[in-house]
């Protein structure tokens, strides 16, 4: 890929300069380590600018390096990686490709070989290109020789290599009948492998890997810790499924570490029969007590785009609402609620009593945010929940998803107090933005406010209304949100926290599925 690192980047004269060499957009990556951490789009020099230190800080914190460089960022890219074994001074060989472009936040979680519609005379100088770089380098065992492949422009570009073998080696293993680790063993011992002539190394059928991981696609694919209360692998005499998991029943999924718990493996004389082969399996296995991305993949394997093999390195991110399962994809412990021991908190009667008091609250066309037409639907929910509990039937319980705002709400909180809303839902971005709000009025030192207390998604503020009103005041606070500019650009001063907490406890378990 066209790039340049961190020494370039200190010379500013011609950092620009050298950024339209490149042409925008332009990646910006943490040179110590991968798994997307750090990396950034950047689309002109000013996004520039800022990302640059972002990255730096970024990789400090997670390699101890701040080392970083950029390179060019191919819309319409596929992902294509050679597995070459090399013996030093002799010629490497090449084990094929692997096309690894099914990705979230820029790490692979499908992987599949032959690479489906690209021209195989392409694949053929990939190889031609990784055993040449491999041999010059006088490289010895197993690594991986990393492509970009611009669809648009027919051309590929040198990525990367990775000096081991990867996550999803058993995709070549399976078309090519071979053992990638035994070799790297044998090698090691100084035994004879036999593989240096390339026409004894033979392929056949379509093989796919999906990495099946415990976390949640719904919330950004946050890892989900916790105790595997039932697994279930399905026997269902497919000979040509792998199955590679690292867990049993009754283990704990830490958040320590990486979440993928298995790596699924299907083989197939085409590359139907080995995507149907992947769901069948995917549909079987059952791991209940943690959230896991099991549905996510099958809608991802069923999608029109993937199956035609349309696809490139930002078809997850683009069409990800279209593949999360909005119904929890966890199976509890527990699969019902026994109504016989829940306490009815209110009845009819508090309803009503409660009734009386808000009505007897002063209202403003500003102030009252309840009508008697809410309190009627809310008396009818309580007797409805008390009749059915007398029943006995089972409750049903929903999830109401939060919402971010369109335009933030100012809402009048007593006398001297505004609250500012900027939705109904723990976000981050949200906390970022009411943190720069709070922090941009002390700076402007707008008039008649005195005090300011943001929170997660909302804010209030105290203010003097002899001073000013709240009408000028909200419409002062506006150009001030309106002046932070995309909340994805925020950046705030923080401190990082340690501190104990009792494991299994409870709330422990609710705080880590809440944030």
């Amino acid at each position: 890929m066209p790039r340049f690192k961190k020494k370039d980047l200190e010379k500013k004269d011609d950092l620009e300069k050298k950024c339209n060499e490149i042409g925008f957009p332009i990646l910006v990556k943490a040179s110590a380590g991968g798994g997307g951490i750090g990396m950034q789009i950047v689309n002109n020099y000013n996004e520039l600018v800022k990302s640059v230190e972002k990255t730096k800080n970024l990789a400090k914190k997670a390699f101890g390096n701040g080392d970083i460089f950029l390179e060019k960022f191919i819309k319409n890219a596929r992902h294509i990686e050679i597995q070459i074994f090399g013996f030093g001074e002799k010629k490497a060989v090449h084990f094929y490709e692997r096309d690894c472009s099914l990705q979230r936040r820029f790490q692979k979680i499908i992987e599949e070989s032959p690479a489906p519609k690209i021209e195989p005379a392409i694949i053929n100088k990939m190889a031609e290109s990784a055993v040449s770089f491999a041999t010059n380098q006088k490289y010895e065992g197993a690594g991986t020789i990393e492509f970009i492949y611009d669809v648009d422009e027919k051309r590929f570009y040198f990525l990367e290599m990775n000096t081991r073998i990867q996550v999803e080696h058993p995709v070549t293993e399976t078309i090519t009948n071979s053992d990638l680790v035994e070799m790297q063993i044998k090698f090691a011992l100084g035994m004879n492998l036999n593989l240096t002539e390339q026409k004894n190394i033979n392929r056949s059928g379509h093989a796919i890997e999906c990495r099946l991981y415990a976390e949640d696609p719904s919330k950004n694919f946050l890892p989900s810790p916790g105790k595997i209360s039932k697994l279930k692998i399905p026997n269902t005499g497919l000979a040509n499924i792998r199955l590679d998991i690292g867990v049993d029943e009754g283990d704990e999924i830490s958040f320590y570490y990486d979440p993928m718990i298995a790596k699924i493996i299907s083989k197939g004389s085409t590359r139907n029969e080995s995507i149907n082969n992947m769901i069948q399996y995917l549909k079987e296995i059952k791991i209940e007590g943690i959230n896991t991305n099991k549905s996510f993949l099958i809608s991802v394997l069923q999608n029109k785009v993937f199956e035609d093999a349309n696809f490139n390195t930002k078809f997850i991110e683009n069409n990800l609402a279209s593949f999360i399962n909005k119904k929890e994809d966890i199976v509890p412990t527990k699969q019902h609620q026994d109504t016989s021991k829940v306490n009815q908190k209110y009845n009819d009667k508090d309803v009503k009593a409660f009734e009386k008091i808000i009505s007897k609250t002063p209202k403003s066309k500003n102030g009252q945010d309840y009508t008697d037409k809410d309190l009627k639907a809310f008396e009818n929910i309580v007797s409805s929940k008390a009749k059915t509990a007398e029943n006995g039937v089972k409750p049903e319980v929903k999830n109401i998803p939060g919402n971010i705002y369109d335009t933030p709400k100012f809402l009048p909180a007593g006398d001297k107090y505004m609250l500012i809303e900027f939705g109904n839902v723990m976000n981050l971005e949200l906390n970022f933005t009411a943190q720069n709000l709070a922090k941009a009025i002390k700076d402007h030192k707008v008039k008649g406010v005195y005090e300011t207390s943001p929170c997660f998604a909302s804010m209030l503020v105290h203010y003097e209304p002899e001073e000013i009103k709240f009408n000028d005041l909200k419409n002062e606070l506006k150009s001030l949100i309106d002046s932070l500019g995309p909340a994805g650009d925020i950046e705030i001063n923080s401190r990082i926290f340690s501190f104990p907490t009792v494991y299994l406890d409870k709330w422990t378990k609710k705080c880590i599925e809440d944030y």
